[in-house]
């Protein structure tokens, strides 16, 4: 356990990247493979809640979350319960907001920066993404005709894959404008996934140059009493 504890943070990130490439490939243009993306899921959610446990309640909070999160998912996408279908992707967005707040911490802390700190950095800016890739999807779910493809001739549905991808697109600003919110909700939504995403960042890089800055101050001394 204590092994696997040292390499958590590693396998999050990769499992966070691996469904995100999953969902790209596979996720809604090959039915005879879409369980690939819905495993990957499910493995993201055991990864990101063991890595978000730090402590006996914590790990009682992520793990009631993720076993709620995880029942969702099941029951919606292989044993096809609409109740279940229609509450997974609030499930999923509350566990992911959570797992996100909590290494949001663990990386915040005081402290030299190794690597677990980094890959937690990355897996929280993946984490935001698929928040709101969830909320996007329950919002359309909700009030189909929240988002909209800026071309009327689109063959594609609107899909978690499509959600997926505008996520990212918005969290890192880029925009292509194929997809539109089309109602004040989602509307409000993007906004504010927009606004986490920049604010993210600068908060990491304020926080990268600060350990920095302590650790050539905690040097300085040390090298001046040598000359």
């Amino acid at each position: 356990m204590a092994n696997f504890r040292a390499y958590s943070s590693a396998f999050l990130l990769l499992s966070l990247l691996t469904l995100a490439i999953l969902q790209g490939l596979v996720g809604g243009e090959r039915p005879v493979q879409s369980d690939a993306p819905a495993l990957a899921l499910l493995v993201t959610l055991a990864a990101a809640a063991y890595e978000a446990a730090s402590s006996r309640l914590l790990a009682l909070i992520a793990g009631g979350l993720g076993a709620l999160t995880l029942c969702a998912v099941i029951a919606g996408r292989w044993f096809r319960v609409d109740s279940a279908a229609q509450v997974q992707w609030i499930f999923l967005s509350v566990f992911f907001a959570f797992c996100a707040l909590r290494l949001l911490q663990k990386v915040l802390r005081p402290g030299l920066v190794h690597a677990g700190k980094l890959y937690d950095a990355v897996s929280i800016y993946l984490l935001l993404g698929v928040t709101w890739s969830a909320l996007y999807s329950w919002v359309e779910q909700r009030v189909p005709g929240s988002f909209r493809f800026t071309s009327e001739s689109s063959p594609h549905p609107m899909t978690p894959e499509t959600f997926l991808y505008f996520s990212f697109s918005t969290l890192t600003t880029a925009g292509f404008g194929d997809v539109v919110p089309a109602r004040s909700l989602s509307r409000m939504l993007v906004s504010l996934e927009a606004i986490a995403g920049v604010m993210y960042v600068a908060i990491l890089i304020a926080r990268l140059a600060g350990s920095y800055g302590h650790r050539e101050g905690t040097d300085t001394p040390s090298a001046s009493n040598e000359l």
